[in-house]
């Protein structure tokens, strides 16, 4: 990959275990939902194992004036069945998942001037690194699952341009693509098009 996304404010960088960002990783704090607790555990508790397997990868965001570790996500290549996407078509629908992605607690309390920190983030950071991998090896848009909450569904929704299936194509996505740390989420999907 080419060099990192980043914008006026935040870079980006590939997680690289280091006594100091062991340190970053202890101490980050998600405490907006308790259900987003598993963000941080998965941060402190599984990525850097993920990494090493090659079956994740997770970059942080920093500031660039403080180099504070402002929030963290991470991709893995998917894929699903066409046609639970859209009716009346067959196939694979390769896509790169957001299967993390959270902002510090700590950096935001400390910069609550920087409003709009995980959309900067997401269209200044995210989208561009999950285009770069569809023009490498095809795909066709970002999938996630986000938590179940009706305030962060319509973020998700209406801020970040995701979209979700009708009730019983995502009912049935649900059953057999929903990993078991996702359970209470709802399969989110924005395609590159779009």
């Amino acid at each position: 990959m080419k060099k990192l996304p980043s914008n006026k404010l935040y870079y980006c960088e590939h997680l690289v275990l280091t006594p100091e960002t062991n340190e970053e990783i202890n101490a980050f704090v998600v405490s907006t939902h308790p259900e987003g607790k598993g963000l941080m555990d998965y941060l402190q508790q599984e990525a850097v194992r993920d990494e090493h397997n090659g079956v994740m990868r997770t970059y942080f965001v920093r500031d660039k004036k403080t180099k504070e570790l402002a929030g963290y996500f991470s991709l893995r290549a998917s894929s699903l069945k066409l046609e639970l996407m859209y009716d009346n078509t067959q196939g694979m629908y390769p896509c790169v998942e957001l299967a993390y992605f959270a902002m510090n607690d700590i950096y935001l309390e400390a910069h609550q001037y920087n409003k709009g920190t995980g959309i900067t983030i997401f269209y200044n950071i995210i989208v561009p690194i999950a285009q770069e991998i569809s023009e490498s090896v095809g795909a066709k848009g970002i999938i996630g699952y986000a938590l179940d909450i009706p305030s962060l569904l319509d973020r998700y929704i209406n801020d970040y341009g995701f979209s979700r299936l009708e009730a019983k194509k995502e009912e049935e996505l649900h059953k057999l693509y929903r990993p078991a740390n996702d359970k209470g989420c709802v399969f989110i999907y924005r395609d590159f098009a779009s």
